[in-house]
């Protein structure tokens, strides 16, 4: 990219150990943790007059990042077309950023779409895939059995990772639910679900009561750093998303960069990436049943599990990279600044 086409990157980073906090305490806390960063990056933005803006959310801050550069182009990916628990003044906000961006990035067609039902807007509109995450996969990783030892699982468990942060729109619970079917046909499995609870947490560990999974069942509420990232992923066995909502899913290119078996809600864009019964196996969202067949399925044929797992890593290393999503993007740039 050339030295004319400036980027800043913003880095927060106690952000890590707050999030092992959780309710009002880390809303205060990251606040008070993103402030300063937030006038650095502005103070950035006057001395190095960027090109162009590329936003990543429409929280208060960029709309203060806006305000403060009204005439700069404005690029912003919609990871979430609305956030997964909306403010009362979100719904304004995204649509006073989608009206003033000149263009707007989205993970899959499907997302695109649905921006279009929802929202009217003039910016130039592109689809870029995210990347596999292959950075997570480089290097010595823990094998199987060490990843388990690590964790407290049998070295013999068949092992279901439900991974990322824990909220209704997840679905946790309908993989709950899926569960003793599953048992009723592989004694042996076991459902490891790791990562940051933002709401219903109450109501999963009553239905782990209610459901008699506590033997069965691996729970680790709490933020997972980057470097225990691995840990978990070759620990696994399978990789479930029972998603009742989604975009997209940063745990898919996760699951890809390990070559690991996925089994996903056909929402979003996740049907893009997992094609049913050759990257994975693909169920309707909000239906335990479905979800526990297609799970059986994967964890009493290995052949299918190896194949499937092995599919999605090609796909990649050949089709989601990054390299084509910086050149993507970079294009994007390019249009942008000739249109201005």
């Amino acid at each position: 990219m050339p030295q004319s086409l400036q980027t800043i990157a913003c880095l927060h980073p106690l952000v890590n150990s707050l999030r092992r906090t959780s309710g009002i305490a880390f809303r205060i806390l990251r606040i008070a943790d993103l402030a300063p960063d937030c006038f650095k990056v502005l103070h950035l933005c006057r001395a190095l007059k960027p090109d162009i803006v590329h936003l990543q959310s429409a929280l208060p801050f960029d709309a203060l990042l806006l305000c403060t550069f009204p005439h700069l182009p404005v690029v912003a990916t919609v990871h979430n077309i609305l956030p997964h628990r909306p403010r009362p003044f979100d719904l304004a906000l995204c649509r006073w950023l989608y009206r003033r961006a000149s263009a707007l990035i989205f993970h899959g067609e499907a997302n695109k779409r649905e921006f279009a039902r929802r929202f009217r807007s003039q910016a130039v509109m592109r689809v870029i895939p995210m990347g596999c995450f292959d950075v997570l996969a480089r290097g010595a990783k823990p094998s199987r059995q060490e990843a388990r030892r690590k964790l407290g699982i049998e070295a013999e468990a068949a092992v279901v990772l439900f991974f990322g942060q824990i909220r209704p729109n997840k679905g946790l619970e309908v993989l709950l639910r899926a569960f003793p079917q599953v048992l009723r046909a592989v004694p042996s499995a076991r459902i490891l679900a790791a990562g940051f609870p933002l709401a219903g947490m109450r109501e999963v560990t009553s239905l782990v009561e209610e459901l008699g999974l506590r033997p069965f069942t691996y729970l680790l509420p709490r933020y997972i750093p980057l470097e225990e990232v691995e840990v978990f992923f070759q620990a696994a066995d399978v990789v479930a998303m029972p998603y009742l909502s989604v975009t997209q899913s940063a745990v898919l290119p996760a699951a890809m960069a390990f070559g690991k078996a996925v089994v996903a809600s056909s929402v979003g864009a996740l049907p893009e990436v997992v094609k049913d019964g050759d990257t994975g196996l693909l169920v309707p969202p909000g239906q335990p049943g479905p979800l526990a067949e297609a799970i059986i399925r994967l964890l009493t044929d290995e052949r299918l599990r190896e194949e499937t797992g092995r599919n999605l890593k090609e796909a990649g290393q050949t089709i989601f990279t990054w390299p084509r999503a910086a050149e993507a993007t970079e294009a994007l740039y390019r249009e942008v600044l000739a249109r201005r």
